[in-house]
């Protein structure tokens, strides 16, 4: 791939819609471990209660460094999915049963029953149910488990547990691959995505294989060495 089919995209690029107006930024930009290519993007919506919303990236019409440029009406952006759905398991209801229906095939976000979720009270931090015990939340991702998400401001951990940077962007081709993440420094340099060996969500971190990274190295694309592994987000 030349160089001139490459595109650095800043993961805070602005959303708009083929109109040119504002629907909302750029979170996170979800990747497919095997194939590196993008499978779609997390946008914070401008909405007057902001939404994490699931973008695919065939939903996408032009790219630009700064700025994502939607397909989708109006009507279909405000219809996209949540990119992370939160379900309220109740104290009588069994946890496992609950999650293998949420995520059967005929699920929607109505499963578990919306009425499950907390009624908040004049209390501030407590929520009142009917019989007075506060349900489960649980978080769930819509990504699928061999993808991953890069948003803004990871931490960038060398094998030695230095930090050496936060991240920026990516450099994807002409055929949406990321080549590499872009270090959100001055420079804008770049290390190449085969050098990730793992994210880790909690702590907001990408953790490299290499303790020092060689010009080669940070330029080209090198071959996934070990597995990448995303901290599971289901919370208790």
């Amino acid at each position: 791939m030349s160089e001139e089919a490459e595109l650095r995209l800043s993961l805070a690029a602005r959303v708009v819609n083929h109109e040119g107006e504002a629907l909302g930024q750029l979170n996170e930009v979800v990747v497919e471990l095997a194939s590196r290519r993008i499978a779609g993007f997390h946008i914070l919506s401008d909405e007057v209660v902001p939404r994490e919303l699931f973008v695919l990236v065939g939903q996408v019409t032009e790219f630009a460094s700064d700025q994502l440029t939607l397909s989708l009406t109006d009507e279909e952006f405000i219809a996209l999915p949540d990119a992370r759905q939160h379900l309220f398991i109740a104290p009588n209801q069994d946890l496992d049963a609950e999650l293998a229906d949420a995520e059967s095939g005929h699920a929607s976000a109505a499963t578990p029953d919306p009425d499950e979720r907390p009624v908040p009270t004049r209390l501030p931090g407590i929520a009142l149910t009917p019989n007075m015990l506060i349900p489960m939340e649980i978080e769930r991702s819509v990504m699928d488990e061999d993808q991953i998400a890069l948003r803004d401001g990871m931490r960038i951990i060398a094998a030695d547990g230095e930090e050496i940077g936060q991240l920026g962007g990516v450099v994807v081709d002409s055929d949406a691959r990321v080549i590499s993440i872009v270090l959100n420094d001055a420079r804008g340099d770049t290390i190449a995505y085969g050098l990730i060996e793992a994210v880790d969500d909690d702590t907001n971190e990408l953790i490299l294989l290499a303790e020092e990274l060689t010009d080669t190295e940070t330029d080209a694309a090198a071959p996934i060495a070990a597995p990448i592994t995303a901290t599971p987000t289901t919370e208790a």
